[in-house]
């Protein structure tokens, strides 16, 4: 039998959380713990209820999304925070201001959608596949198996990092001197800000 994600659903609108957790309610794969209507709620339940995941509007009473967010990281930093409101938008302020204090995502809320069912609709293309996907639990590791050389000009660079056998093993990060014209692009998708943060911690300055 599948476990239910478990999802805290934080706005302080009632018609938005009623959108929001009748699409979440709609999915066999999820499951609405609780409902908080402000950011001291949503801190006090995610303590008690310990959700899988959470959606968090920004503008909210007593505490907004923000004050929120960086309070829940304290408690969960690896909960899953999906942002959710009209302030995040594609290189809006709030958005990188979230993404910035450890959301794993964004979401902006439908508008001018006309009814109830296209709402609905919005959400199960949009919102449910993020949360989906930061919440899929890690596969058993598998057995360690032989890996061919990496014949790619990073693994064979001096100084470059190598890894064993297991994929899952920890990189060693070594010292390389500096070269001019060099740049290393790292691109990431959901779940990216926080996976991000650790590997950009782990560098030397």
């Amino acid at each position: 039998m599948t476990t239910k994600l478990r999802v805290l659903v934080v706005d302080d609108s009632s018609v938005v959380r009623r959108i929001v957790t009748g699409a979440l309610s709609a999915d066999p794969g999820f499951e609405v713990c609780g409902e908080a209507a402000n950011g001291l709620e949503a801190v006090d339940m995610v303590g008690r209820l310990e959700p899988d995941a959470v959606t968090l509007d920004i503008e909210m009473p007593e505490l907004d999304g923000l004050g929120a967010l960086r309070r829940i990281r304290a408690l969960r930093p690896r909960l899953p925070v999906v942002m959710f409101s009209t302030l995040t938008e594609r290189g809006a302020v709030a958005t990188l201001d979230a993404l910035a204090f450890g959301a794993d995502d964004y979401v902006t809320k439908p508008s001018n959608c006309g009814s109830f069912d296209r709402a609905l609709d919005v959400l199960r293309a949009d919102l449910l596949p993020r949360l989906k996907a930061l919440c899929r639990r890690p596969a058993a590791p598998a057995a360690p198996a032989s890996v061919a050389p990496s014949t790619s000009p990073l693994a064979s660079a001096p100084g470059a990092a190598t890894s064993g056998a297991s994929s899952t093993a920890r990189p060693t990060l070594r010292r390389v001197p500096n070269r001019v014209g060099e740049v290393l692009v790292v691109a990431s998708s959901t779940g990216g800000p926080t996976a991000l943060t650790t590997f950009l911690t782990a560098l030397p300055r």
